[in-house]
């Protein structure tokens, strides 16, 4: 596990306090649960599905092909 440390911060409104978030890229099932989710640690976890099949292949053309949709389907890019 590689651990980067950035600015990444979360308010704690019960102790009033400013909390640094770790940032990692990519972990494990049991590199999440015992390090952040059985501590309820919070942490910001990058490139973890860069490598599924359905991130590349899933746009709105596949969706269409798929739905077989009769109706265009809209969208906007920010």
């Amino acid at each position: 596990m590689q651990i980067k440390f950035v600015e990444s911060y979360f308010y704690n409104m019960a102790f009033e306090e400013l909390i640094s978030i770790e940032r990692v890229d990519k972990l494990t099932k049991k590199e999440f649960m015992e390090c952040y989710y059985r501590p309820q640690k919070p942490v910001v976890i990058t490139n973890q599905i860069d490598d599924w099949h359905a991130y590349t292949k899933w746009n709105f053309q596949f969706l269409r092909e798929v739905a077989r949709a009769s109706y265009e389907i809209r969208y906007a890019v920010a």
